[in-house]
């Protein structure tokens, strides 16, 4: 990755003379949330032309239930062919009266039950108000497991690196049984096995059979394991923002 050729960096020699690299996971951090604030200005747009366009339907909807309401208010009664009919005295005529309103009580039974439906369903879709805060918990995870992540990148390989960032998925399977009480299918554990298997293969052989030459690590152990750690802390990000999203959402 892009912050793995960064730590590769060397720059220019200090007042001792000592070539150093560029190490400095706390900026790389920096930079990656401030590229992503830059997504709340896509945001603002987007809910702007949203505004836009309910102002411009709600200017036409009067008109729209003026002339529904003047359709459903008169309708046309249609009479069996029961009786002979007054005008030429035989049967099998069907009669069509004039026009009539609806029967008022009828009507008002009928709002009465509309009304009854509105509240049952507006009780069921309306989420609770949103306190903005709620997010600081999946935000401050965000931000430990992305510093984590750049510091164990340090010191393990990037090609470790990007296998070992796989384990999200066992540590978001577990969680989300023990906090979400999802139930999971037999292939999904295999799934977990499968991925927990690999991981720990290239964890060991990493430490077991260090590379080198100009793609050695300096620490593999230590690296590996922050980056296993930043794991956990996305696991919890993940878990707490599906809680979030089914309760807000």
């Amino acid at each position: 990755p892009g912050s793995k050729l960064q730590d590769k960096i060397d720059l220019p020699p200090g007042p001792d003379g000592k070539v150093k690299h560029f190490e400095h996971p706390g900026f790389q951090t920096l930079t990656m949330f401030l590229g992503e604030v830059l997504c709340l200005f896509a945001f603002g747009v987007q809910r702007l032309v949203q505004r836009y366009r309910a102002r411009k339907n709600a200017e036409h909807t009067p008109l729209l239930a003026h002339a529904d309401s003047a359709v459903n208010a008169t309708t046309y009664s249609y009479s069996a062919p029961t009786t002979p009919s007054k005008r030429n005295g035989k049967a099998g005529d069907a009669v069509v009266t004039s026009p009539k309103h609806y029967d008022d009580e009828a009507a008002m039974a009928g709002d009465a039950a509309y009304a009854d439906l509105s509240a049952a369903t507006s009780a069921k879709t309306v989420a609770p108000p949103l306190n903005p805060f709620v997010f600081a918990i999946p935000a401050l995870c965000d931000l430990t497991g992305t510093t984590l992540m750049n510091i164990g990148l340090l010191y393990t390989y990037a090609s470790v690196y990007q296998m070992l960032r796989g384990s999200v998925v066992v540590f978001c399977g577990l969680m989300s049984v023990l906090f979400l009480k999802k139930r999971f299918k037999y292939f999904h554990y295999l799934g977990i096995l499968l991925v927990l298997g690999g991981c720990s293969i290239v964890g060991v052989v990493s430490v077991l059979y260090p590379a080198t030459g100009q793609s050695s690590a300096s620490n593999p152990v230590l690296g590996d394991i922050l980056v296993v750690c930043a794991q956990i802390v996305v696991s919890v990000q993940m878990v707490v923002e599906e809680k979030l999203i089914g309760k807000y959402d």
